[in-house]
């Protein structure tokens, strides 16, 4: 029969060996051996099963093989673990474009906004999937957010210029090509 301390000391065992796991995942990570960093944030997973980082970076690395709906699933399970990850929102997102389920992916990123409404990111991503759906109102209401976020945001600019042009309008392109002020 295990006491109250056995059962502490094997919880604080569990948390060592899966923070030691969590070091050694993210420095095959950051060496790009992904292979190897989704072993051992499985590894993690299996001993502690709340582990949110763990989940993240799984999801981050199968994307890196294009497992993308093995990596939604990661981001899934973090989200469930922290309704207010904003990462896990904003990548399972991105995850759900190469699958082409624009719908789920709308649904991560307004939620990922939700949570945090001042990331010109998260503006600039939703409007690059409206711009792929090609509404235009959509993603030029996103990319003016973004830019209202940080005038300087040439990503948004780029975007905009890119948007108008297929729209036909070149006047309105080339005045949003020379929007960003890269003097500062």
């Amino acid at each position: 029969m295990m006491t109250d301390i056995d059962n502490e000391a094997e919880r604080l065992l569990k948390d060592l060996k899966a923070k030691s796991l969590f070091r050694s995942g993210i420095e095959c990570f950051n060496k790009g051996e992904y292979e190897e960093a989704i072993n051992k944030f499985e590894e993690i997973i299996k001993i502690k099963s709340d582990y949110l980082e763990a989940y993240y970076y799984c999801g981050i690395s199968l994307c890196q093989f294009e497992k993308y709906k093995e990596a939604i699933d990661k981001f899934e399970s973090a989200i469930n673990i922290n309704d207010k990850y904003f990462d896990a929102y904003f990548r399972a997102s991105v995850a759900y474009i190469q699958i082409k389920d624009h719908e789920n992916a709308i649904y991560k990123i307004k939620k990922a906004i939700e949570i945090n409404n001042r990331s010109k990111e998260a503006y600039l991503h939703l409007a690059s999937i409206f711009m792929e759906l090609k509404l235009y109102k959509e993603a030029i209401k996103n990319l003016d957010k973004s830019i209202e976020i940080d005038e300087d945001f040439a990503p948004a600019y780029h975007n905009m210029t890119v948007l108008f042009w297929e729209q036909g309008d070149y006047k309105s392109a080339i005045k949003k090509s020379g929007s960003t002020r890269f003097d500062r």
